[in-house]
């Protein structure tokens, strides 16, 4: 008995190199070191149909190619971490984007994350405030107290001299 059954049928394809697309034993860094000059030159387009017959059913015409001014020999990993953008421009104009937009509330949100120092910090700090505001009071209130223990129910006692 032959295995498998059914072997599939490889047709041999005629190698070719391609510009600025690199090989290499891992994948992804061939691909990131590729600068893909393939794509800018028309007869290298042309070669893509022998491997892949099912291109001729796009309607893409071959000829156009990409437009050799922006041609740039940068690598893959280069465009992507510039993410594919040449150029960035911003035009801010606020008052055009109100009035497009034209939000009746504007709100946002601030999400404080408290930690154990600011914690600890926040508590030391209460306490050494109630510690001076009781030192200040105490002696007071119980000036205070004292008098008006002293006084009799009968007797009009004079609050007013505290010291």
């Amino acid at each position: 008995m032959i295995w498998p059954i059914n072997r599939p049928r490889f047709e041999p394809i005629p190698s070719a190199t391609v510009d600025g697309f690199f090989g290499g034993c891992n994948v992804i860094d061939a691909v990131l070191a590729s600068t893909l000059d393939c794509l800018y030159n028309v007869t290298c387009l042309d070669s893509f149909i022998d491997y892949f017959p099912n291109l001729n059913q796009t309607n893409f015409t071959w000829s156009d190619g990409l437009s050799t001014l922006n041609r740039r020999d940068i690598s893959l990993q280069n465009l992507l971490a510039e993410l594919f953008v040449e150029k960035w421009s911003t035009s801010i104009n606020y008052s055009q984007y109100f009035a497009e937009c034209a939000p009746t509330t504007c709100t946002y949100t601030e999400i404080n994350h408290m930690n154990i120092s600011y914690t600890i910090t926040l508590l030391l700090g209460f306490y050494g405030g109630l510690t001076i505001l009781l030192r200040l009071l105490a002696p007071l209130l119980i000036n205070i107290f004292s008098k008006i223990k002293l006084c009799s129910p009968n007797v009009i006692c004079n609050l007013s001299n505290f010291s």
